[in-house]
């Protein structure tokens, strides 16, 4: 006892130390695809894509878009409010198309049709507005593991993978064609996840464009899968995974402390106190 009491006399503070508690955030529920406006094609410079009914503050529209037979002079400029997510995507076939996707976040009170212009006139456009919700905001944050592919010289279409790197994601493959008629069938024998024909724009004389989405809720790969079209086209895909927006933001805790040491430099005890919070969601 003697000697505890001598030891707790001769303790001091030999060291300040800080620590964090770092917590991962939760994922939100699951994206999932509202659905589609009405197709629209146009040989002239500009065309009105109309937005899909009933937004909500915090769901994402996104514009799926492509133009045939052109040169990489034309392309498509970013409708007024919207951004840029890729294009001009071009298969990885080759091929005179290009792709292009753009993104909002809606307000929740979008109506009627918003205008995207071209530098030229040249060739044919089809699109169409589409939209998710409880999605990651519009932006690189939307998506990940973001890929191209393409085909060409027979009427099977393959579906590439898609990894995710989370829990509650959707998958999704922006498929376009050139001068055929996509049907509308999901794509077939795939593993890890199911398919699902979500939209399709039909436009027979200039191609074809469909979304198909799959439910992906936890970490994994959905591979393999095709779909045949009515004949022989060039076709191309842009695919990744859909993030969720996150529900709750669990916090990092910062805590300073003091180490008390006797005389021989053992510690005896570590007093610790809350000096910071913060999200990093």
């Amino acid at each position: 006892m003697k000697q505890l009491l001598a030891k707790s006399r001769a303790a001091s503070v030999v060291a300040f130390f800080l620590t964090a508690t770092l917590i991962p955030c939760s994922d939100g529920a699951e994206p999932v695809y509202v659905g589609g406006g009405s197709t629209a094609v146009t040989s002239g410079s500009s065309v009105n894509l109309n937005f899909v009914g009933n937004p909500r503050a915090g769901d994402v529209f996104v514009i799926f878009l492509m133009i045939q037979n052109i040169n990489l002079s034309n392309v498509a400029g970013s409708p007024s409010g919207f951004t840029q997510l890729f294009g001009p995507d071009q298969s990885t076939a080759g091929g005179n198309s290009r792709l292009f996707l753009f993104c909002k976040d809606s307000n929740g009170t979008e109506t009627g049709a918003v205008t995207v212009t071209f530098t030229t006139g040249t060739g044919y456009k089809i699109g169409f507005m589409t939209m998710f919700r409880n999605a990651a905001p519009c932006g690189a944050g939307f998506y990940e593991d973001a890929k191209l592919s393409g085909g060409s010289g027979d009427n099977s279409i393959e579906a590439p993978p898609v990894t995710t790197l989370g829990k509650n994601r959707l998958a999704a493959s922006w498929i376009w064609v050139e001068g055929d008629v996509l049907t509308a069938t999901p794509f077939a024998g795939e593993t890890g996840g199911d398919w699902l024909n979500a939209g399709v724009g039909t436009q027979g004389f200039v191609g074809d464009l469909q979304i198909q989405t799959a439910s992906i809720p936890v970490d994994a790969t959905i591979s393999s899968g095709s779909k045949n079209m009515n004949g022989s086209a060039l076709w191309g895909i842009r695919s990744f995974a859909v993030k969720p927006a996150n529900t709750s933001a669990t916090p990092f805790l910062v805590r300073s402390g003091t180490a008390i040491a006797d005389s021989t430099g053992q510690v005896l005890a570590f007093r610790t106190r809350p000096i910071h919070r913060q999200a990093i969601c």
